[in-house]
């Protein structure tokens, strides 16, 4: 039922979009530029983690804190999304065996063709 709703605030002219977020942001307690980019958020890690080739990944800050648990009333500017590394490269060894520089080395390199 969400993505219903969802979509039909995204098939709205923009300017009824604006006079939805106006009226609701009173019964919400929240500034309608808050209320929408909290819309803009849920869009995208919609998309973001319904990706067909999507690697493990984690919704983490204080954004997630705000939007999941409720602990701080914050909205940043930005996501942020961590992925798994082992997923990107093939017997990635854990980060804590990883002893010398050359080790780190040849993992980042080997991250960044991933």
């Amino acid at each position: 039922m969400a993505d219903l709703h969802r979509e039909h605030y995204f098939d709205l002219p923009v300017s009824d979009q604006a006079d939805l977020l106006q009226s609701l942001a009173p019964v919400m307690g929240r500034r309608a530029e808050i209320l929408e980019k909290d819309i803009w958020l849920c869009q995208v890690l919609d998309i973001l983690f319904q990706l067909p080739c999507r690697r493990p990944m984690a919704f983490k800050g204080g954004t997630s804190l705000s939007k999941v648990y409720k602990a701080i009333d914050r909205f940043s500017e930005d996501i942020d999304v961590t992925v798994n590394y082992r997923s990107l490269v093939v017997d990635a060894p854990e980060l804590e065996s990883i002893t010398s520089n050359s080790q780190r080395s040849k993992l980042s390199d080997a991250l960044k063709a991933a």
